[in-house]
């Protein structure tokens, strides 16, 4: 993942890592709370229960009633948190016990050796914590406070109390971190659907239109600052859509005008200058026969001026051809790119072939000229930059698409081929195959060399 994370991924992590902190702090808090409080309870019942003991031996003879105090011991065994419980006298003998088998040994050997040990110099009621807080020894003075003439030991037990309290605090937990996650999800959800969505949404229709600009993004629904960008947007695109129509008509018009142009000069070559040069190279001939019977030498001499003018009606015929082609509608184009592959081989003396595996008729005049060009382009620059010794010029219809391709065996492409694309014929031939929906690309065919390849919508 990249870092930062995506807003709608990092505020969640975020919040949930904070609220499991402060939940984590909460959990300890509570668990310590009642723990202690547990302990202030525990403390006060041992107490009381210690005391009450001590109350019934001290208020005897002189020799406590151990059945008596047994009856009361079975009783408090009863309370909850008693474990161990038991009255001894100043030697720590054992009178009365929670278990009968303690009855007249020492104290120190039983399991309250312990809470005997609190047993001091003060005579006062005294109270102890194991380590771990799951049990309290307790140690309780009988008879007269400053002559006790015994104590009540014992111990009781808080480790169920402890789990419990663990248990209410975990289960606390898991409800304030599952409140915590379910906000997280809930925070992704608004930031995911209500804002990160939306805005991919918009990055796609923007990302669409700046590839194709055909068709302008859908508005993004809603009232906050992706809908104002949304709206702000398709405006701007509206706006430059429109100055790009203007540009495709200007430049539309630009080749028109230019291609009027062509056929114009083209016409004048072959109508003015060439009827004239014709003219020229026939007066040539004449006068070449009628100078041989008795000026042989003049009649070589106008052979030779009207064999230089039989050339340039040829160079002139070409030049006229090569401005205005053969007729372009209906099956024009195919006869047209036959007769450029013709010249071409004429011409530069290398191997130039057309290929069209089948007719293709185009109605649409200024798209057969638009696809004659781009070829007669891309022929140029086969023979001026590639060093060429073979060109194969393609026409095929592929299922609903017209495909124009020019092959050539040259140098092809390579790192230190300037980009196509910086040349004004390589500009012009991307601008006439926008002009007619179509689109231009340049790489290398699977043999090598370098591949002009232009694919249109095929005309109706």
């Amino acid at each position: 993942m990249r870092l930062p994370p995506p807003l709608r991924y990092s505020l969640p992590l975020l919040v949930l890592l904070l609220g499991l902190i402060a939940t984590a702090l909460e959990y300890d808090l509570n668990l310590r709370n009642d723990l202690e409080r547990h302990l202030d309870e525990v403390t006060a019942a041992g107490l009381a229960a210690c005391g009450r003991l001590a109350r019934l031996a001290g208020s005897t003879a002189a020799k406590p009633d151990a059945v008596l105090l047994q009856k009361d011991i079975t009783a408090a065994i009863g309370e909850p948190w008693v474990q161990n419980i038991a009255v001894i006298d100043t030697t720590g003998k054992i009178i009365a016990a929670s278990r009968p088998d303690w009855h007249g040994k020492m104290v120190k050997d039983t399991l309250l050796a312990k809470a005997a040990q609190l047993i001091g110099p003060e005579k006062q009621p005294a109270t102890m914590s194991s380590d771990d807080s799951s049990a309290v020894q307790f140690a309780y003075p009988t008879g007269p406070a400053d002559n006790p003439s015994g104590w009540v030991v014992a111990e009781f037990d808080r480790l169920a109390a402890i789990e419990d309290a663990k248990g209410d605090a975990r289960r606390q937990f898991g409800l304030s971190a599952g409140s915590v996650g379910l906000a997280c999800v809930i925070v992704w959800a608004l930031l995911h659907f209500g804002f990160a969505a939306r805005l991919t949404r918009l990055t796609a229709g923007v990302r669409a239109f700046g590839e194709d600009r055909t068709r302008l993004p859908e508005v993004v629904p809603g009232g906050d600052e992706v809908a104002q960008m949304s709206a702000a947007f398709i405006d701007m695109g509206d706006r430059l859509r429109r100055r790009e129509e203007e540009q495709l008509r200007l430049e539309r018009e630009l080749l028109d005008v230019s291609e009027r142009e062509r056929h114009r000069i083209g016409r004048d070559l072959h109508d003015g200058l060439g009827q004239h040069l014709t003219a020229a190279s026939m007066a040539s001939s004449a006068l070449a026969r009628s100078l041989a019977a008795d000026e042989p030498e003049l009649a070589a001499r106008a052979e030779v001026i009207a064999g230089q003018l039989r050339s340039a009606i040829s160079e002139t015929r070409s030049l006229s051809h090569g401005l205005a082609p053969i007729a372009l509608a209906d099956d024009g184009l195919m006869a047209a790119l036959g007769a450029l592959s013709e010249s071409t081989r004429n011409g530069a003396g290398i191997r130039c072939v057309f290929e069209c595996p089948q007719p293709v008729q185009i109605s649409s005049l200024d798209t057969a000229t638009h696809l004659y060009r781009i070829a007669q382009e891309a022929v140029a620059n086969a023979l001026k930059h590639a060093s060429a010794s073979e060109i194969r010029i393609g026409l095929e219809r592929r299922s609903d698409r017209l495909a124009l391709e020019v092959d050539d065996d040259g140098d092809g492409l390579d790192s230190d081929t300037p980009k196509p694309g910086n040349g004004i014929g390589l500009q012009v031939m991307r601008y006439r195959a926008r002009l007619i929906g179509g689109e231009l690309t340049i790489g290398s065919p699977p043999a090598g060399g370098t591949r002009v390849a232009c694919q249109i919508p095929f005309p109706s």
